[in-house]
């Protein structure tokens, strides 16, 4: 029997392979999420794997962007999982109101 390894992740593009992330802050979260679940699929567990394959599934501009953030450097998972979130604005896009929208209405 075959056990699933970081060997069987798919090629960038692929039928199985998450949309190639291009820094939409309204995809983020469903990057990381599709990513992680790409991970367990493919027994993918340690962060330093997980770090150091994310970027395959990311446009050239995003790859280097996580390339220079300390957390991939220190392959620290769950902090660069935080830095991307917070560098494409997630909570930002994830507010109910804007600010604008506020002023509006006062």
């Amino acid at each position: 029997m075959h056990t699933q390894s970081i060997a069987d992740m798919p090629v960038r593009g692929s039928k199985k392979a998450p949309h190639t992330f291009r820094g939409s802050s309204s995809y983020v979260n469903d990057f990381i999420e599709e990513y992680e679940a790409l991970c367990v699929q493919n027994s993918v567990a340690e962060g330093r794997e997980k770090c150091t394959t994310i970027w395959w599934y990311c446009d050239g501009h995003v790859r280097s962007v996580i390339e220079a953030l300390t957390s991939y450097a220190t392959h620290n998972w769950t902090a660069l999982c935080k830095d991307i979130l917070k560098l494409y604005d997630y909570e930002e896009q994830n507010l109910k109101y804007k600010e604008r929208d506020l002023r509006k209405f006062s």
